[in-house]
């Protein structure tokens, strides 16, 4: 039985991505599955996919976060947890979400207070980071970001 996602929030969607997510791993890793759990597998993943489609017509409705909305909502240099788009590019590298440390470049920054000045309308840009607490450099595109924790 696949997912009826207009009975959720986002949020609960995304919720059990990660939960269908840990089901796929645990039955996938499960040796001589019996037809039983391989048609359970195979109901996981169609779900899976539903919620990446979802996802992706989401991200298309509009651009949550820019570089500039990041900024006004959060300030400068500010740590963040940022929350992916399941199945995006910066949820498959990084997981669910990720600790940060934003930096924004010169560049950025004139970018940024140009946007604000213009009333640009919002766009993805590329968010530069250090990963916390490792400060490992990273870059990621905004239009992966679902929702910020600061």
């Amino acid at each position: 039985m696949s997912l009826n996602l207009e009975m959720f929030t986002e949020k609960q969607v995304y919720v059990m991505y990660s939960l269908y997510k840990s089901m796929e791993v645990d039955l996938e890793s499960k040796q001589n599955r019996n037809g039983e759990e391989n048609a359970r597998l195979e109901m996981v993943k169609t779900n899976l996919s539903l919620i990446e489609i979802y996802a992706i017509q989401k991200r298309q409705e509009e651009v949550r976060w820019s570089l500039t909305s990041l900024f006004q909502s959060a300030g400068m240099n500010p740590t963040l947890i940022l929350e992916f788009y399941p199945g995006s590019e910066s949820y498959n590298t990084y997981g669910k979400n990720l600790v940060v440390n934003v930096e924004y470049s010169e560049k950025d920054l004139k970018h940024i207070f140009e946007s604000i000045r213009d009333k640009s309308p919002r766009v993805t840009g590329q968010l530069k980071f250090k990963i916390v607490p490792e400060f490992i450099d990273g870059e990621i595109n905004t239009g992966d970001i679902f929702g910020i924790q600061g």
